[in-house]
């Protein structure tokens, strides 16, 4: 990836960040209907102003998470099949599900809140997964619903701790934006190049492929 692209990558991933931050603070703004009848104008520009910093930051947070996915998955590719690292972010999907389950149950008794998370991350995140199987192929599946549930998991705990639904849908809905935007556009950015590689690398795990 040339640093121009980078650049491109890094500026709109940011934007994204924003419109997230932005998205999740109308939200809770206008849900907020003991607070809402008594703001003022000024009131929803220094909130809405918060909201998107804090969008703008989680938006750094996704792309160290991107960045150091791409790192860890290209060495490991590099050391174990692909069918084995498949395998162990599968498990490690898992995990993050029930780490996200557990996380939201301890906080309510009601089993439609803590089911509710886990449950619109991982479908974001099929829905991402569906999107770039049309972009590259079927074999995109495990690797985007990975990054898409584990990452997010792991860049949104700091949100996560403490239950409450303001700091979950202010570090989430950002992140998952940021997150689909960045796995999404890196075939487009790449190119044939990373393709070529791909393929490379699947044709020496199983000489018997073909592309």
């Amino acid at each position: 990836m040339t640093l121009r692209k980078w650049f491109y990558l890094f500026l709109t991933t940011l934007g994204i960040g924003g419109a997230g931050g932005l998205l999740a603070g109308f939200l809770l703004l206008t849900t907020d209907l003991h607070n809402l009848p008594a703001m003022t104008g000024y009131d929803w520009w220094i909130n809405l102003r918060d909201f998107f910093l804090s969008g703008l930051l989680f938006s750094i947070v996704s792309q160290a998470g991107f960045f150091a996915y791409m790192m860890l998955n290209f060495i490991v590719r590099g050391v174990i099949r692909t069918p084995t690292w498949n395998l162990i972010q599968l498990v490690l999907i898992g995990i993050s599900i029930v780490y996200l389950e557990m996380v939201t149950y301890s906080e309510s008794s009601s089993f439609v809140h803590y089911i509710l998370l886990p449950l619109a991350i991982f479908l974001f995140s099929w829905l991402v997964a569906y999107f770039k199987i049309k972009m590259t192929n079927g074999q995109a599946l495990i690797p985007t619903i990975f990054f898409m549930v584990a990452a997010t998991t792991f860049e949104a705990a700091p949100s996560l701790q403490g239950g409450s639904v303001e700091k979950i849908l202010v570090g989430v809905i950002p992140l998952l934006l940021c997150n689909a935007w960045q796995i999404l556009q890196l075939t487009k950015l790449v190119g044939s190049e990373y393709n070529q590689a791909a393929a490379s690398v699947i044709s020496k795990q199983h000489p018997g492929s073909t592309s």
